[in-house]
C-alpha cells in the first residue's frame, strides 16, 4: 500500500503545481515616470487594481514590473490603470 501511494504522489502533485503557475504572471510596462513621487504613486495606487499582486518601478529603465493574476486581469487593464494615474503605459497615454 505504501508503494502504491508513493507511486501515486507525483501524479497528484503535478496538477497542483500547474494550478499555481496559472495564477501568476509578470508584465513589464514602459512608462514616463521620472521621480520618487511618481514611483510612490504608481506602486501604492496600482496595488488597488483588481488582480495586481506586486508592483516595482525601475526609474533607470522607466519600466514598471507588475505581478498579476491572469484570471482576474490582463495587460490591457493594467495599462489602463497606469494611464488613469497620469502616466504613459507603453502605447496608452
Amino acid at each position: 500500500m505504501k508503494r502504491f501511494l508513493f507511486l501515486l504522489l507525483p501524479f497528484l502533485a503535478v496538477p497542483l503545481l500547474r494550478a499555481q503557475d496559472d495564477k501568476n504572471a509578470q508584465v513589464d510596462v514602459h512608462t514616463n515616470a521620472v521621480c520618487d513621487m511618481c514611483v510612490k504613486t504608481i506602486e501604492t495606487e496600482l496595488l488597488y487594481a483588481k488582480g495586481v499582486r506586486s508592483v516595482k518601478v525601475d526609474l533607470g529603465t522607466n519600466t514598471i514590473h507588475v505581478g498579476l493574476n491572469p484570471r482576474k486581469t490582463d495587460v490591457a487593464k493594467v495599462r489602463t490603470a497606469i494611464s488613469k494615474l497620469g502616466y504613459s503605459a507603453d502605447d496608452v497615454a
